[in-house]
């Protein structure tokens, strides 16, 4: 289930984990690497739907996606 935080639309860890084909604990990983954009609320963490689609598109190595993130923000490829 995907909720709004500060305008975008984030899923839970688990749902993102699905969505990568990993497990949730890695993207507690690849979150603290900041290779994803994720939030921790109450009742657990979040990763932005884009932060998702990117590392979809651009896989989750920590410094493609870091490249990503400037690549697609400044008009590249559209994720952010």
């Amino acid at each position: 289930m995907a909720i709004l935080i500060d305008g975008v639309e984030h899923v839970t860890a688990e749902e993102a984990a699905q969505q990568l084909s990993t497990t949730p604990m890695r993207i507690l990983m690849l979150l603290k690497e900041q290779a994803l954009v994720g939030s921790q609320q109450e009742d657990g963490w979040y990763v932005s739907q884009p932060s998702v689609a990117c590392a979809l598109t651009h896989g989750t190595d920590q410094h493609v996606s870091k490249g990503c993130r400037t690549h697609c923000s400044s008009s590249g490829c559209g994720c952010k």
